[in-house]
């Protein structure tokens, strides 16, 4: 028996890595790279910074490098410098993440 004990499971399972539905509008892309790459939202790397759970509702994005794909992504805060950035961050393949931020446009 794989991972998943049924199709139903594996069905579910793959929503949430690739969902399907609209993007979230608002949030602009800033970057994608591994796990501990340097990355800098308003001046503050969220490698080198504790991440703040907001608790509120993922966002669907884009890849972009291949923009038929979808990905959610988890909405944060760093708070540090007496600054506070919101931002969304997510996996898109193991180890290679994406931060967005919102677009104020």
């Amino acid at each position: 028996m794989g991972v998943f004990s049924n199709r139903k499971d594996q069905d579910q399972s793959a929503l949430l890595l690739y969902p399907k539905g609209s993007l979230t509008k608002g949030w602009k892309f800033v970057s994608i790279g591994f796990e501990g790459d340097e990355v800098l939202l308003d001046g503050l790397n969220p490698w080198q910074n504790e991440w703040y759970d907001l608790e509120e509702a993922s966002i669907i994005v884009a890849h972009p490098s291949y923009p038929e794909q979808r990905h959610s992504m988890e909405i944060s805060e760093l708070r540090a410098n007496g600054r506070t950035v919101k931002f969304a961050a997510g996996e898109f393949s193991n180890g290679v993440w994406g931060f967005y931020v919102q677009d104020p446009s």
